[in-house]
């Protein structure tokens, strides 16, 4: 479970980018997930309704990040069946298209998540370059060539983008939306999202591509 950006406390973690990463929550059941809730004092400012499925109204996007040469069949066939489950369990299902503000989202969110890994990465690439993965190398020397003009766009755009999705999520009681949107974590408002473009791959050197969670957190963060 993802809690709203910064309910929780990340002093102690080392963090990538301030501005999106949130501590998220395991556990094995519901249940288990509220006493973590209990334990670090989330809740609402309302306390949510409780809806059965079938009185439910649920937003279902596919983000600015679905393409046809990034999404991989296994994610399709699990998009389609999560439908079909709730259109069985009496939901209504409405298809949400985003404007032409959120294209490219992807790209904005890399711009602040590489920017910020910069400063993130850069005392640990000083004292220690030895032992430094490649990765955060590349972080702290800024290898992307980022300038800090193209870092404030990037802020000035995720802030212009937010109060737009708050309004969006604000109609429905909960929506499918595969880029990561976790805004409001409430019974009213949850995002629910498959982060990922399919199935992690077999390798010790990539859990797979993270193109659709980060498309879809940086505007909710």
């Amino acid at each position: 479970m993802k809690p709203t950006w910064n309910a929780i406390s990340r002093e102690g973690l080392k963090m990538l980018a301030v501005s999106l990463d949130t501590l998220g929550l395991y556990a094995r059941s519901a249940d288990d997930l509220e006493l973590l809730c209990n334990a670090f004092r989330l809740e609402d400012d309302t306390p949510p309704e409780v809806k059965p499925v079938s009185a439910m109204k649920i937003g279902v996007c596919k983000s600015p990040a679905w393409t046809n040469e990034i999404v991989t069949p296994s994610l399709e066939k699990v998009w389609g069946q999560a439908q079909d489950l709730l259109r069985a369990a009496g939901a209504e299902l409405v298809e949400i298209d985003l404007s032409p503000d959120f294209d490219g989202l992807f790209d904005v969110a890399r711009t602040v998540m590489w920017c910020e890994a910069r400063s993130a990465f850069l005392s640990d690439y000083l004292n220690s370059p030895e032992i430094c993965h490649d990765d955060f190398k590349e972080h702290a020397t800024n290898g992307k060539g980022l300038t800090r003009k193209e870092q404030l766009a990037a802020y000035d755009r995720l802030s212009r983008l937010k109060p737009v999705w708050d309004e969006i999520a604000d109609i429905y009681d909960v929506s499918l939306f595969t880029g990561g949107l976790d805004t409001k974590l409430t019974t009213q408002q949850a995002i629910l999202t498959p982060s990922a473009t399919g199935e992690a791959p077999e390798s010790r050197a990539t859990t797979g591509s993270g193109t659709s969670d980060r498309s879809g957190a940086a505007p909710c963060s």
